[in-house]
């Protein structure tokens, strides 16, 4: 993957508590799915936070050292480090509005949350905010 594939990084307007430790990240803990609802479980040695998204449309998950075009990215578009991000495009958003049925019905969003162990990609519809319970 190109990094000029990757473009748009913004730092998301909801952002969790800045947390203690390394890269001022969190590490990602958990990620679960009950069918309905996704849970990002996130911790640092003070504090457990959730970030939670209602019914996304896809969602993965991803070791955050294989996301190094990612990372050029933010770092070209100057992006600071942050937590919870959206993106304007990326191959996997790209992938999904050429592919997935939901894309014929909704414009949608790219959001990336990253931990300091992992990163976990969400696409769902573009007024779905997700919300943070710390």
């Amino acid at each position: 993957m190109a990094k000029s594939d990757i473009v748009g990084f913004r730092v998301a307007e909801i952002q969790p508590p800045k947390p203690d430790g390394s890269w001022g990240l969190y590490e990602i803990e958990e990620v679960s799915w009950n069918g309905r609802n996704l849970t990002i479980c996130m911790n640092d040695k003070d504090r457990e936070i959730s970030i939670c998204f209602d019914m996304p449309v896809s969602f993965r998950s991803q070791d955050e050292g294989d996301m190094l075009g990612y990372w050029s990215a933010r770092s070209d578009e100057k992006v600071a480090v942050a937590a919870v991000y959206t993106i304007e495009k990326s191959p996997y958003l790209d992938w999904i509005k050429k592919n997935g049925v939901t894309a014929l019905r909704a414009d949608l969003r790219h959001w990336l949350i990253a931990g300091l162990n992992q990163c976990v990609e969400v696409i769902c519809e573009a007024d779905e905010v997700p919300s943070i319970i710390a």
